[in-house]
């Protein structure tokens, strides 16, 4: 057995405790998207915490998404958690442009 204080036998050794534990957590959606656990996410129009519950079923975002692996597994709730993508330029809240005055000057 290689010793863990080894840093390849240490990343070689999470990448199998990687793989198992994927093996081990449930699926996240069955074929008929209905969730299969908690499946916890933000709506994207605004922002909302929501959870699925097991045998819900659910809406085309949030299904796409953990298709595609934008989620994480929690194995102490049993819950998935939807990875919450960065907001999109339009979307950030604009900042003031400086003007080269200081606020002194400007009263």
């Amino acid at each position: 057995m290689a010793h863990l204080d080894d840093p390849d036998a240490a990343a070689a050794q999470a990448s199998v405790d990687r793989v198992a534990f994927e093996r081990a957590a449930p699926a996240p959606v069955r074929s008929a998207e209905l969730a299969t656990g908690y499946i916890r996410a933000e709506r994207p129009e605004d922002g909302t915490p929501v959870t699925f519950v097991p045998g819900e079923r659910l809406p085309a975002w949030v299904a796409e998404r953990l298709r595609t692996g934008q989620a994480t597994y929690d194995p102490d709730s049993g819950a998935w958690t939807l990875i919450t993508p960065p907001a999109e330029p339009s979307e950030r809240p604009e900042r003031r442009k400086r003007t080269g005055t200081s606020r002194a000057q400007e009263v």
